[in-house]
């Protein structure tokens, strides 16, 4: 019953908030719709990437986007058995262990559960991301409004490019990913995940960005964003088939949406020990200047070249 899809939502603002097609949204609001409860990541007023109880549609909507940063999940687990057990719907989103943690957690399966892990690369350490809006904080003299992990209005669904935004200014950032990028910043525990292989056991739903999409289908090569979707249980397909009619849905193969991060884990570097000495004693300023390479001032300019291009041919209008 494994089924592979390359999916977008038929909304463009849904496409337009999401991290890629909006899949997420076509399923959390089945969900809602029947008086159910959303468990996903988002901020909350510090700016802390959390787990979140969601009963609204603007509380949803929090749980939108990518954090490249692994939540807290408090007393998440508990919430979600008591909702369970209260015989709610209930929708549990979140990186591969945090899902199969919970399974494990739960101990047993429940007809009202469903489940969706997003198909991680890795997550950075909390610490590099405070690092960052401490930086922010001091450069600007003002507290932090607002984060987007990846600017895919800005600059497109592929562009590596975090804008955050102070009271009275924007900043945009590539070093984050840089540092993400090169597996210096990451937690040691990604380098040997367990879940880094095409089979994704009990989980009902598994999402990711659908790269290369492009290739297969000449539509969706627009930079919008296209996501790629494993309904890995009978109950996913039977949820899958009711919110369909809201997606744009092409079927595809499992050659198709095979990805490095579906394959294996990726090598260690070295260089990981170093930098989390130095983001001791370093400032942020000085972490860019030792661990990214001289031609980063390049590839932020062919990124702020791509935004006016994107600004002068309005790539969002209908």
């Amino acid at each position: 019953m494994i089924k592979y899809y390359a999916v977008r939502h038929k909304s463009l603002d849904v496409v337009k908030s999401s991290r890629s097609g909006g899949f997420f949204t076509a399923l959390s609001d089945y969900v809602l719709q029947h008086n159910g409860i959303i468990y996903g990541c988002a901020f909350n007023a510090e700016l802390e990437v959390v787990h979140i109880r969601a009963t609204t549609f603007a509380e949803r909507d929090q749980c939108r986007g990518s954090k490249y940063v692994q939540s807290v999940l408090g007393d998440t687990f508990e919430l979600l058995k008591k909702d369970l057990e209260e015989n709610k719907l209930v929708l549990f989103s979140g990186t591969s262990c945090q899902v199969n943690s919970l399974l494990h957690f739960l101990g047993s399966s429940y007809d009202n559960l469903l489940t969706l892990d997003i198909l991680c690369h890795a997550v950075s350490s909390p610490k590099v991301f405070e690092k960052l809006k401490l930086y922010v904080k001091n450069k600007y003299k003002s507290s932090i409004d607002f984060v987007d992990f990846r600017n895919k209005l800005k600059y497109g669904w592929g562009a590596d490019m975090m804008t955050i935004k102070t009271k009275h200014k924007s900043f945009d950032t590539q070093s984050f990913y840089s540092f993400f990028w090169q597996h210096i910043s990451i937690r040691p525990s990604c380098f040997n995940c367990k879940y880094h292989k095409l089979d994704r056991g009990k989980v009902d739903f598994t999402v990711g960005d659908f790269w290369g999409i492009e290739k297969l289908y000449s539509d969706f090569k627009d930079d919008r964003g296209t996501s790629m979707v494993i309904c890995n249980t009978v109950k996913g397909q039977e949820v899958f088939s009711k919110i369909r009619n809201f997606l744009i849905v092409k079927n595809v193969s499992v050659e198709n949406i095979i990805q490095p991060v579906l394959i294996g884990n990726f090598e260690y570097n070295p260089k990981r020990e170093s930098f989390f000495i130095d983001l001791d004693r370093l400032s942020y300023s000085e972490l860019e200047r030792k661990y990214i390479s001289s031609n980063r001032f390049y590839n932020h300019s062919k990124q702020m070249a791509k935004s006016i291009i994107y600004k002068l041919i309005n790539k969002w209008k209908e």
